[in-house]
Order: structure tokens, then C-alpha cells, then sequence
């Protein structure tokens, strides 16, 4: 199975993180978030990360600007569960789940619903 698109749900300090090696690892990714201002701040950290990299350098672990750029166009953000068919056939909680594990906050119970309420994605083929 080879993967070609990552999904990532939430772009706060480890999401971000997440879509942010994914991307530079040559990954498509979907990050879904539940307001457009959540994406912006997130997206902006990863910006400040990569720009950091370019200015460390390729012989010190860094990056070039053409990978950065690179990066940055391989990231797609959405606040829409319909278009995000990874977050719908992938993840679908409850915020009763949420509640049971201990790993739930206001924002991802109201992410949870949100992606329980749309139309339903047809299942992955095999």
C-alpha cells in the first residue's frame, strides 16, 4: 500500500508539526481544523519553522529555499469535513468517546460533531 495523502486533524503545536514533516517529506497534506483563524495560526508556525530550516542550512540539517517552497505546496488546509475525505472515512468519534479516553477538549468534540454530521464518504477500496 503505498501512501500518497496524510490527513491531519487539528493544526495546533503537534498538528502543525505533523503536516509540517509530512509535507517536507513529500506527502500531500489535508490538515482540518474547525475555524479558518486556527489554520492561518498554524500554518504561520509552520512557515516560521521552515524559514528557520532554510536559514540554518543544507550542511547543518537544514533545507533550501526550493525545498521550502516545495513544502509550503504540498499543504492544504480546510475547515470543511465534506472535503476532507480522510478525516470522514478515518475518524469519526464521538464526544462521549472523547470523553471516556481523556483526550478531549471543547474544540475537538465540536471537531467530532462537525465530522459526524456530514454526509457520509464512501468506503476506502482495498
Amino acid at each position: 500500500m503505498d501512501i500518497r495523502r496524510v490527513g491531519v486533524l487539528g493544526c495546533g503545536l503537534m498538528g502543525s508539526g505533523i503536516a509540517q514533516v509530512a509535507a517536507t517529506a513529500g506527502y500531500d497534506v489535508v490538515v482540518l481544523e474547525q475555524d479558518q483563524k486556527f489554520l492561518d495560526k498554524g500554518f504561520t508556525s509552520i512557515d516560521k519553522s521552515l524559514g528557520r530550516l532554510v536559514e540554518r542550512g543544507v550542511g547543518k540539517g537544514g533545507i533550501t529555499p526550493e525545498q521550502k517552497k516545495d513544502a509550503q505546496s504540498r499543504l492544504k488546509g480546510t475547515t470543511n469535513a465534506l472535503i476532507s475525505p480522510i478525516a470522514t472515512s478515518l475518524w469519526k468519534p464521538s464526544s462521549r468517546t472523547l470523553r471516556r479516553s481523556g483526550r478531549h477538549t471543547p474544540s475537538s468534540i465540536r471537531l467530532s460533531r462537525k465530522i459526524a454530521s456530514s454526509q457520509p464518504i464512501p468506503p476506502r477500496l482495498a
